[in-house]
């Protein structure tokens, strides 16, 4: 065999240890920063067992920020969203439920956070953004109905029932015999009357 062949081979050999090496301390490393992760989150839970619901909310807001890379922050920001709401304290919902739909590795998860981002711009009165918003989930999406239903209401809020009207019969046509259809039915006969 010649030097060069050798060469070449101890080459790629050590580089491939290299490489392997530099894998198993990346990946060790990556399982540390998240179990650290969901260790702090789990201080959430004890802190609202002790009825500390500001610490709660703190440690959260904690984790989704200092561990930004890691699937616990989702969860972290959940939580914001939920103790602000439980406990009457603000966090801007809009704005966590956008980092949480462009965070979301499945889609459903996306198109549910989509939407509530854009149910918190409607009780913000940003009856326009919030359409927009809703105009991006798909119409195979899970929550498609309750979508448009959210999108009829802001366009009642701004005086369009014609287009209101437009999306409630969209609503009966393609989810029919549903809940959202009756709904659709019964606030549609509400713009006529």
């Amino acid at each position: 065999m010649d030097k060069n062949k050798v060469i070449t081979i101890v080459s790629l050999s050590l580089t491939a240890l290299f490489v392997a090496i530099g894998f198993y301390f990346l990946k060790k490393h990556e399982k540390d920063y998240n179990y650290e992760a969901s260790y702090q989150l789990f201080k959430v839970n004890d802190l609202l067992q002790k009825n500390n619901y500001q610490g709660a909310l703190n440690q959260a807001k904690y984790v989704s920020e200092h561990f930004s890379k890691s699937p616990m922050s989702i969860l972290a920001m959940s939580y914001e969203i939920g103790i602000s709401q439980l406990y009457n304290i603000p966090v801007d919902d809009v704005k966590l439920s956008q980092e949480i739909a462009t965070k979301a590795k499945t889609l459903p998860d996306r198109y549910e956070y989509e939407e509530r981002a854009a149910y918190g711009l409607y009780h913000q009165k940003k009856y326009q953004q919030a359409i927009s918003i809703l105009n991006t989930i798909p119409n195979n999406a899970f929550n498609k109905p309750s979508a448009l239903m959210l999108e009829a209401q802001c366009y009642q809020k701004l005086n369009n029932n014609l287009k209101a009207a437009a999306i409630y019969n969209e609503i009966i046509k393609a989810f029919p015999k549903t809940y959202y259809a009756n709904i659709a039915q019964l606030n549609l006969s509400l713009i006529s009357s």
